[in-house]
């Protein structure tokens, strides 16, 4: 004997479902819509705070005065080619100090462990297991 369901019991269920449906996403709509004002409103605020402030002055880089002459004279390159490396490294650590006084001594070339060096740091960023 096949179980018949009362249709109007049926229907009222169908209908609640898609009320659940469509109420849940209305809601989330909602939310979305309050969270992108949210944002937006926050964008207009920092975009007024940024407008406000005064422009940041461009910072100049000065060339090195004295400490370039001392670190030529106290290097002693033998070529062209160390007067370039010498003047190249004493730019670097200008740049890297910010004009801090400094004196190059001396540059001396290392030994050839730059390919070692970087292996090592490539194993030992691994994880052993």
């Amino acid at each position: 004997m096949p179980m018949q369901l009362p249709i109007p019991i049926a229907a009222a269920e169908s209908h609640t479902a898609i009320n659940l449906v469509v109420t849940g996403f209305l809601f989330v709509v909602v939310v979305l819509m309050i969270l992108a004002g949210i944002t937006w409103l926050g964008g207009k605020y920092f975009a007024a705070r940024d407008a406000a402030k005064p422009p940041l002055a461009k910072k100049t880089v000065k060339p090195p005065k004295t400490a370039a002459p001392a670190a030529t004279a106290s290097a002693a390159p033998s070529s062209n080619e160390g007067e370039h490396l010498t003047a190249v490294i004493t730019a670097a650590i200008h740049v890297a100090l910010q004009d801090q006084r400094f004196r190059v001594r001396s540059i001396r070339r290392m030994a050839p462990g730059w390919a070692q060096e970087g292996r090592r740091q490539i194993f030992s960023s691994h994880r052993l297991r």
